[in-house]
This record gives C-alpha cells, structure tokens and sequence, in this order.
C-alpha cells in the first residue's frame, strides 16, 4: 500500500506494541516518526551502527526528541556492522526480554535505513523465533539519489551511493546447502550498485548469472534527467556489457522485477529461475539483494521459502554518506507480511 504522508492517518489504523527502527546518516530515517499519528506506537527500539557513529548522531538525537515529544518510551540497541552475529544476539535479547516483561502481539519495522542485510536477518528472525507476533513494515521513499550530482547535471553514470566490497558473507538465517558437485548461479538483484555488482560477480566466479532491474513502472526506473532514479538504467546495461565479457549469451540472463510490491518480487525471482530451468536441487542458487529495500524484503521471502538457496550481502568499503538520499512524499505500508508466505 502507498500514501502520501498527509494521507497516514486514514491507512495506518492498528497500534503497534513495539515499533523498530534504525538510525541513519540518511535523514529518511525521521520520515515515519515525524509523520506517525499519535497513539499508534506504544514502544519503540532503536537501532544504530558504532562503525558509523559519526555520521548517524546527529538524527539518533533528533529521533529520541521526537519519540520524547510523542510519548513513547524508547531503549537503544547498538548494533555492529562487522559482526553480524553479535548483533543478531543483541536484538534477540532485547526483544525476548520486552516479551518476558509485557509481551508482545504485533510489530512495525521500519525497514528504510536498515542495511540490506539487518534488514533480511529481522525478517528470518521474527519467521523463526518469534512466530506469534504479527509483523508488518513501512518504507519511506527517496526525494532523490546524491542529489548533489542531479544539481549539476553530472553524467548519470557518476551518481553513486556506495563503492567497492569489503567481503562477501552468507546472511544468518539463509545459509542454503551448497553441494560441490552443483554449478552455482549468482542472481543480484540491483541498482545503482554497478562497481559492487562487478565485484561480486568477480569474487563468486559463477558458472551462470542473473540480473534483475526495477520494472519500468515501478518506483525505481523514471528516466526523466531531473528523477531520482535517472542514471539507474544507465548503470544497469553498463553492468550487463561487462557481465557479457564474462558469460556466453545461454549462461547470462536479464529480467525485470517489482521494486514497490514484496510478494511480486518473490514471485519474479521464483518464476525467472524455473523459465531457465535453474534447480535449487542441482544448482547451488546465490542472490544479492542491492536494490531497495521493498525489493530485498521480496527476496527475503523468497529465501525462507527456498532454504536450499544462500543470501549473500557484501558490505561496501564506502557509502556517499553526505549526499545519499534526500526525503521523499510517500510512504509504503506492508501488513502481516508473513501472511503472504506460501
């Protein structure tokens, strides 16, 4: 569901006993908060990353005011973006003890600055570990991407939001079954992500691939000069020039997915690998999700669902911290979305 914020009110009906967010350099982070009617959060958690503490205080402080402003009792949670399972371990703690304490019967995430990675593990989590509790998500979007450079009207192929991999590590919770005996296929799900595409393809060296593009008229793909997305295109068929020097036409596909819609997009990824006959039995099936986060809440779905495939993040060396993203008008709702797994 998609409204725009002054419209909220009329579609965000239910009270939530917990509301779970993250702190971010982007300012997105404060859009639902800022935005959210009164009444409709009885508690909140907030999550932030030390490696990037410099860059995410500045919106911490001005989430907690806000959350004080409101009358909703906050904890804090930090979590590390290079231990993974440390962090995991935090969160299961906190929210165990929340249920010991008051229980807890349905949960908002706010999934807009969570990584792609927090993000997919949140979902695996609350699927397995806590599967009492009804589970829903909103999503602010973009105004724009590094708006800096859609001021001067760089070339598109210069906007950026991250740079280079500094691993490659299987997520918690879709660790998959790899057999040696199997080929691997890499699916990346992407975005402007064409330096950290590359290199991924690079590392895992797969004897076939698959890249999935936002639909044409979906949330991720206007190519007008002054949208947000201009320039997305333009490093998607930069990316598949340089994935044909690699892979003969037959091993190498493209398709187009949902960005706005979860549930499609896991039906696209599950329809693309049956047409090219890709087996999660005798392929060992390999996705990376670098698109928006609605997009990687579908391929998270995708992955509970196919526990024979693995789900991959690579963290980046470095993110446009300064020019990310800037405040978009809508917001996306997704109800008790594991209502929607098969």
């Amino acid at each position: 569901m998609k409204f725009t914020w002054d419209e909220i009110d009329r579609h965000l009906l239910s009270t939530y006993d917990l509301f779970i967010c993250s702190a971010s350099y982007e300012e997105r982070c404060l859009s639902f908060l800022r935005n959210c009617p009164t009444g409709r959060l009885k508690e909140s958690l907030i999550c932030s990353i030390e490696e990037y503490d410099c860059y995410v205080s500045e919106n911490l402080a001005l989430m907690k005011e806000i959350l004080t402003e409101k009358k909703i009792k906050y904890s804090e949670v930090v979590l590390s973006h290079r231990d993974p399972i440390t962090s995991t371990d935090k969160i299961i703690s906190k929210l165990n003890h929340v249920l010991s304490e008051k229980g807890l019967d349905s949960v908002l995430i706010d999934l807009t600055t969570f990584t792609h990675e927090m993000l997919l593990i949140l979902l695996r989590m609350f699927h397995d570990l806590f599967p009492g509790i009804k589970i829903s998500f909103v999503y602010s979007n973009a105004g724009n991407y590094d708006q800096r450079e859609s001021e001067t009207k760089s070339v598109a192929n210069s906007k950026w939001l991250s740079k280079g991999i500094a691993e490659i590590r299987s997520i918690i919770g879709y660790p998959g079954s790899p057999q040696p005996m199997n080929r691997t296929h890499l699916l990346i799900v992407v975005g402007y992500e064409y330096d950290r595409a590359l290199s991924i393809i690079s590392e895992i060296e797969p004897a076939s691939l698959s890249l999935a593009f936002g639909k044409s008229d979906s949330i991720t793909t206007e190519h007008k000069s002054d949208d947000k997305h201009y320039g997305a295109k333009e490093h998607f068929d930069k990316l598949t020039t340089a994935a044909l020097a690699y892979f003969p036409e037959d091993r190498f596909h493209k398709f187009e997915i949902s960005c706005d819609n979860p549930t499609k997009t896991r039906d696209e990824i599950e329809s693309h690998l049956h047409s090219i006959e890709i087996d999660k039995y005798r392929h060992n099936i390999v996705i990376f999700a670098l698109n928006n986060k609605p997009s990687t809440l579908g391929v998270g779905l995708w992955g509970i669902e196919n526990d024979n495939a693995q789900l991959c993040y690579a963290p980046a060396l470095i993110y446009n911290y300064e020019n990310y993203s800037t405040t978009g008008n809508y917001c996306y709702f997704f109800e008790n979305i594991f209502s929607k797994i098969k």
